[in-house]
């Protein structure tokens, strides 16, 4: 299996039984300063997505290290993400007092949620 660390704002993938690094992932062009504050695994185990320092969250294929789709719509940070049970859908929840639900393939939002007054953090296994 894999092992997925969220360090030093990046994301590093592990093999599991060795601890030998397998695969770094950062989206082609970004800015060095974009920062991945949070990681959550897909239940097929085919893609992660990682909650960013820009607002954004990004979608990457984990076989290829790259981003499959961004999710966008927060104006401040991201604490939590997590995919659906069935993979079709992405939650995100962040500092503006939102939590946006999202098409994990298309990156449409599907839903917005205003949570306002609260500090909003989800599990990594939420829905």
């Amino acid at each position: 299996g894999h092992l997925f660390i969220c360090m030093h704002g990046k994301i590093h993938m592990f093999d599991a039984q060795t601890g030998s690094k397998l695969k770094f992932f950062k989206e082609e062009g970004a800015s060095s300063a974009v920062r991945v504050n949070r990681i959550s695994v897909a239940f097929d185990g085919q893609r992660l997505v990682g909650s960013c320092s820009d607002y954004i969250s990004r979608v990457w294929n984990i076989h290829t290290g790259k981003v499959m789709v961004k999710l966008v719509g927060h104006n401040a940070p991201i604490y939590g993400t997590s995919f659906s049970r069935d993979n079709q859908m992405i939650v995100t929840a962040s500092e503006d007092e939102t939590a946006r639900i999202f098409n994990s393939f298309s990156g449409e939002q599907l839903h917005l949620l205003h949570i306002p007054d609260y500090f909003i953090f989800i599990s990594t296994r939420a829905f």
